[in-house]
Parts: C-alpha cells; structure tokens; sequence
C-alpha cells in the first residue's frame, strides 16, 4: 500500500508541471535508455539459483557500507517495521525493500508520465488512469510469476522489450516509433516468447510420452 501510496504522490506531482520540468533536462532521455538496457540485459542473463542470497548483492552491500551498523540483515524479531530502535535507529530489510521499490517506481514513472503528457491533452484522464493502474500492477505481479513459471522463455521476450524500449529512448532524436507500431512490436514479441517457450517445452515431453 505505501508503494502504491508513494506512486500516485509521485504522478500527482509529475502532472503539477514537475514533468515538464524533467523533459527539459536533454540527458534524461539517454539515462532512461541505459537504464533498460541494463534492465534487458539482467533479466535475459537472470538464472534461477538456489543459493541466491539477496542480501549479499552487490545493492545491499553498498547499502550496508554507506548505513554500517544501522542497516539490519535481518526481519526476525521486528515483525514488518521499517524501522526499529535498539542503542540507535536501524533500517530492516523491509524498509530497505520498501526504499528499493519507491526509488525504482519514480524512474519508471518518469518515461511512462512524459509518454502519457505527449499522447493524452487531458491530464484529469492521464492521471486517473495512472491510479488505476496503480492499484491493478502488484496484482499482474503474481500473474507474471504464474506465467514465467510455466513459459521460461517469456523472460526473454520481456528482456527484447526492455532492450526495444532502451533502444527508443537512446535513438528517439535519429528517429520515433508510433505509439501503435511499438504496441505491435511488443505484443508479437511476447507472443513468440510464448509461442517458442511451449514449442520447445511439447518437444522435451514428446519423446518421454512415446517411450514404452
């Protein structure tokens, strides 16, 4: 609730002109872009692992060498507090969670705002809509779990989107893409995840059917 909170404070202000003041800053468009390219990088290359620990990666680590001591590694004992006071404040790892995800909302808002204000006149709308999605997006979360699970190639159908979108932001000065031509690409390009992800997953549990 206090990401969806934070995210409709977050596009309040952004439509209070906040945004306008964002597109004026030339480098953003080329940040964003690196940005996802990153992101299309990371989620073609993530691998399941068993012994994956998120609180030694390399984020977390940085978060403990600049908190010290006040960052805890730990939830047990504090229930779901952010925050808790022992000799001294200290952040648990729900807060930092929380933190992580209210950081990684604005950066998405700010593309998805800029797009709404460049194709939407009426703001009422652009912002109501906004809200909507922002109540409906943590219930797709566990729909995407559900399809990953059973289509793992669907992971690189995402990873070429978050390339495509990259790509666009970092090339949008050499040339644009209509709103419905990226909608095409992107659709297409989920659907073959799919399409290619059950292909392969039907030829692996054909031969074990057929076998006596």
């Amino acid at each position: 609730f206090l990401v969806v909170l934070t995210q409709m404070i977050f596009q309040g202000l952004f439509y209070m002109d906040l945004a306008t003041w964002l597109r004026s800053i030339r480098v953003l468009p080329y940040l964003l872009g690196l940005w996802l390219l990153y992101l299309g990088i990371q989620a073609a290359m993530d691998q399941d692992r068993e012994d994956f620990d998120i609180m030694q990666t390399p984020l977390v680590n940085a978060v403990r060498y600049v908190l010290g001591k006040r960052m805890l590694m730990t939830q047990s004992g504090h229930g779901i507090n952010l925050f808790v006071k022992t000799d001294r404040w200290c952040m648990t790892p729900a807060g930092l969670l929380l933190v992580v995800l209210v950081v990684a909302d604005l950066l998405l808002e700010i593309d998805v705002t800029l797009t709404k204000i460049e194709s939407l006149p009426n703001h009422y709308i652009s912002f109501s809509s906004s809200v909507v999605a922002a109540f409906a997006v943590p219930e797709l979360f566990f729909i995407a779990i559900d399809l990953l699970s059973r289509y793992p190639g669907l992971k690189y159908g995402i990873s070429f989107v978050l390339l495509f979108v990259g790509a666009q932001a970092l090339l949008h000065d050499l040339f644009t893409i209509t709103a419905v031509a990226s909608l095409c690409v992107i659709v297409c390009a989920m659907l073959s995840a799919v399409v290619i992800s059950a292909a392969l997953d039907l030829g692996k549990s054909s031969p074990k059917e057929s076998t006596p």
